[in-house]
């Protein structure tokens, strides 16, 4: 599976699994909310900095799921790119500043079972 700027669906779940400490179903579901998310507002490589800097994320849940979002994102709390609401769902909006496109990405109930 191909992501978006050349990034692997493949090394963008390593290098999350990595940061987060092990690989779970919440990586490989945050993976793929992020690169959905990504598309659907227009910016294909965060990894980018004129990219980064039209990206806000804002993750609604505090599990695995989110940081693999920030992995796939770049976003950061401490670039204040990456804003945290508790709202207990795994969803994740993803906002485009250039283009004021947003789109908001719910994973189903039964994706948990789907990534195993």
């Amino acid at each position: 599976m191909t992501a978006t700027g050349g990034r692997s669906f493949t090394t963008l779940l390593n290098r999350s699994a990595a940061e987060h400490g092990h690989l779970c179903p919440g990586q490989i579901i945050g993976v793929r909310m992020a690169l959905l998310g990504l598309k659907l507002i227009g910016l294909e490589n965060p990894d980018e900095l004129h990219q980064l800097k039209k990206l806000i994320v804002f993750v609604e849940m505090d599990r695995c799921a989110a940081d693999a979002v920030q992995t796939v994102t770049n976003c950061r709390l401490g670039r204040r790119s990456l804003k945290y609401r508790d709202y207990g769902i795994m969803a994740a909006t993803f906002v485009n500043l250039a283009t004021s496109k947003a789109v908001r990405v719910v994973a189903r109930e039964d994706s948990r079972e789907l990534a195993a």
